[in-house]
């Protein structure tokens, strides 16, 4: 897991060119990401949008690249899988709960990670 799940308001800022021909919408999210949505799987991620979103015939939309994944897939380029999963495992330890309900109460259950070494 990369990062907590969020629902956020994108508001649209503008076009960016995708390739020489096409422009696509690029929206800002609240913590200022900027992305692109497209309907076409792009070569190459715009540099000057963080993500990129494909949007499928249904108009759901997932994500193709995004920032993040690419600093994760180059940070275990240069110290391996293993060292990056235990850093990550770390950082999450004690925030996610699974909700639980006994008696009509809900009780949130603390998630510990593990993984092998």
């Amino acid at each position: 897991m990369l990062r907590e799940a969020a629902e956020v308001a994108a508001k649209p800022i503008g076009d960016i060119n995708t390739s020489p021909r096409i422009k696509e919408p690029v929206y800002e999210f609240p913590n200022g990401e900027r992305v692109v949505i497209t309907t076409r799987r792009l070569s190459q991620q715009p540099a000057e949008v963080d993500g990129t979103l494909l949007r499928d015939a249904g108009g759901d939309l997932t994500w193709l690249r995004h920032r993040i994944i690419e600093e994760l897939e180059s940070d275990a380029a240069k110290r391996g899988w293993p060292a990056v999963i235990e850093d990550r495992a770390n950082q999450w330890e004690n925030r996610l709960f699974v909700a639980v309900s006994l008696e009509r109460r809900i009780v949130p259950v603390p998630v510990h990670f593990c993984y092998l070494k």
